[in-house]
């Protein structure tokens, strides 16, 4: 054999004119250079050497394996090719071919092209052989189609028929259409389009997978989503980081099927093994939802998934019971945070879709944002836990209805306070905080006697700075004849307060004469300023003559900063 090739090689002038390295690529390419070339090839190359190309000085002799010539030389392998034979026509099911293209690579990877053409499969394209317990020991892989993957879309006028196709044709299993399935490093999916044909789960999904290259795909039909990235349920591999983690895709468009939960993008990850989906990048991105029937289906779904990046992200469609955006604390309250749109179009739909929606209670500290918000198709500001936004118009500052500041176009120079649209609560630690306590007249605090100060109620304020008010009404007996109320508020229990500040928190009232004649008085507005968690007490003083007294009222405080 290779006295015929070197015959071959001689007779084009290939040595001749090309040297080393046109000899070095056809031997790597037949799998020949399994030891140094002078001793394999010894005695069969022209007296004297090879010469390279622009020198007829002899080259000096080098020794090069077979595994060099392939780290240095990538050469792609077609999944049409005779050796493979996948049927590019969509009869065939060509899953055994590309799985057969894919061993075929070295175990550092490769390219994998797709000529033209609809490719059915019924079983899951696998890149890469990890798990749970053990590192891939194939990556690198990336599979590639000719020209640029389209799909049909509500648009009307435009080409619907791509170059490269996947077609489901497997069972409806949940199944991944393609799966990389890490813990790898390097991977791609380029120049396709997936027909998940409403029976496979996922077109691509991406298991504890990281630093992929994947643009120009869309997909349609998948019941569970278009693209999915998660991690394993458990991690024994050591060290090893399986986050799926800095996965970059562009230019994506997913139609989302019209099946109950199915999903454009869903980031999630497992809290048991620490890890998650995070510092993806999403960019270019276009998703429609359906525009008809009612099942609640998903734009984009954030789990557990930390500081991935949507970059000009456009919805399109939906109806009433469509969600653009997911946030799912449902899983882990800390997740997801720190998640970022810059450039968000959540849909213009004739019926709007439920833009933003958080499920569970976030307890995170750090909050997901959207940069830019585009308003142009009539999308407003999220008022959602765990969300806070930015626009050309309107500043909100983070956090479930914690107040937003916006500045209209039309006033600039005048700010506006926009407020929540309905009869809910500030969450405790954000500014407009509202505590309150209340005593009312059936619970009317006994006085020990008249001139005595008693504590009719009072509040805990945590660390920051508190406007408090209050008032007190006294309930004499009937024969009870009141002259004076007194009524403050104070951090010290039983006793007048030592100082007065901003406004005063000290009142007084005289009542009159007339026996059981009920006496009412403003117990002032005072800035408590505290450290740590303080007790203010509501207080009061009466004076009075025969029988009994005693008061009721209300200290409520509302937190400034």
């Amino acid at each position: 054999m290779r006295n015929i090739i070197l015959s071959r090689i001689k007779a084009a002038g290939a040595i001749a004119a090309r040297g080393v390295c046109a000899a070095v690529v056809l031997f790597s390419l037949l799998g020949l250079l399994v030891e140094p070339v002078s001793a394999q090839f010894a005695g069969e190359f022209p007296a004297g050497g090879l010469f390279g190309n622009n020198s007829a000085v002899r080259a000096p002799p080098r020794a090069i394996t077979n595994p060099q010539v392939k780290t240095l030389l990538s050469i792609p392998i077609s999944v049409t090719d005779p050796a493979y034979g996948a049927d590019p026509t969509g009869v065939a099911d060509s899953a055994p071919a590309i799985a057969a293209a894919i061993l075929a690579l070295p175990v550092y990877g490769g390219d994998i092209i797709f000529p033209c053409g609809t490719y059915k499969i019924t079983t899951s394209i696998l890149l890469g052989n990890g798990s749970g317990s053990a590192v891939s020991t194939r990556s690198g892989i990336r599979l590639i189609g000719v020209g640029t993957a389209i799909v049909p879309t509500p648009s009307q006028g435009y080409a619907t028929t791509p170059c490269v196709m996947l077609s489901w044709a497997g069972a409806t299993n949940g199944s991944s259409m393609i799966q990389v399935t890490g813990p790898l490093q390097g991977w791609g999916v380029q120049n396709i389009a997936f027909n998940c044909n409403n029976s496979a789960g996922f077109g691509l999904r991406n298991i504890s997978a990281q630093f992929g290259d994947s643009k120009n795909l869309s997909f349609e039909g998948c019941l569970s989503a278009g693209i999915g990235s998660t991690v394993w349920s458990t991690n024994t591999t050591g060290e090893v980081q399986i986050d799926a983690l800095h996965d970059n895709y562009l230019n994506i468009v997913v139609v989302v099927a019209n099946s109950p939960g199915a999903v454009g993008i869903l980031c999630t990850g497992n809290t048991a093994v620490n890890s998650d989906t995070a510092y993806d990048t999403y960019q270019n991105v276009a998703i429609f939802l359906p525009i008809t029937g009612a099942n609640t289906t998903y734009g984009v779904y954030l789990q557990v998934a930390d500081s991935n990046k949507f970059i000009n992200a456009h919805f399109v469609g939906g109806v009433a019971t469509s969600v653009v955006i997911e946030l799912d604390y449902q899983v882990a309250a800390a997740y997801p945070q720190t998640n970022s749109f810059y450039g968000l179009d959540p849909s213009g739909s004739l019926v709007p879709p439920i833009r933003y929606q958080t499920s569970g209670t976030p307890v995170a500290s750090f909050f997901n944002v959207i940069y830019d918000l585009d308003q142009a198709n009539g999308a407003g500001f999220p008022n959602n836990a765990g969300l806070c936004a930015f626009g050309p118009n309107v500043l909100q500052v983070c956090g479930s209805n914690s107040g937003r500041f916006a500045v209209a176009a039309s006033s600039l120079g005048s700010p506006q306070y926009g407020a929540t649209v309905t009869n809910d609560n500030v969450a405790a630690g954000n500014i407009g905080e509202f505590i309150s306590s209340d005593v009312v007249l059936g619970s009317c605090v006994a006085l020990a006697g008249t001139n005595t100060i008693t504590n009719v109620t009072s509040i805990s304020l945590t660390a920051g700075d508190w406007d408090v008010w209050g008032n007190v009404v006294t309930c004499p007996n009937g024969t009870a004849v009141t002259s004076q109320v007194y009524s403050w508020t104070n951090t010290v229990s039983a006793a007048y307060p030592a100082a007065f500040e901003n406004g005063g928190s000290f009142s007084n009232t005289a009542v009159g004469s007339t026996a059981g004649q009920v006496g009412a008085v403003f117990a002032g507005y005072r800035r408590y300023s505290v450290a740590a968690t303080t007790t203010v007490y509501l207080e009061c003083n009466v004076f009075w003559v025969t029988s009994t007294n005693g008061c009721y009222g209300f200290i409520g405080a509302r937190r400034a900063r």
